[in-house]
């Protein structure tokens, strides 16, 4: 089921999750990648503190989610989003993978 965007597009709809992101986004973005298997959770969470890198990570993870989920976008897109506002696009993909593949959230990430 698709739910609107207006519900989905603020990064706190879930306040724990929304704390632990913008205090340790590092924590959030490796459980992600762990729970797509992009490979391990503290190598994943390491270079998400590496400036630079952190973007290239958190890019292909971003793109990653939204193949598996079907969500429209571009790898470029994705690198911008996640380069000015990885914490806010760590949440979103937090929230998007509580959710079965094929259940989409959002038509599009921004």
């Amino acid at each position: 089921a698709v739910v609107s965007t207006q519900s989905t597009g603020m990064c706190c709809d879930d306040c724990g999750l929304c704390v632990v992101s913008s205090i340790l986004p590092c924590v959030t973005f490796g459980k992600n990648a762990r729970q797509i298997e992009a490979g391990s959770c503290c190598l994943h969470a390491f270079c998400c503190l590496i400036p630079f890198v952190n973007c290239i990570f958190l890019q292909n993870v971003r793109t990653q989610i939204r193949i598996k989920y079907g969500i429209g976008g571009s790898g470029l897109n994705d690198f911008c989003l996640v380069c000015c506002f990885a914490p806010c696009t760590i949440m979103q993909e937090a929230q998007q993978l509580k959710t079965e593949p094929g259940d989409v959230i959002a038509r599009a990430w921004w």
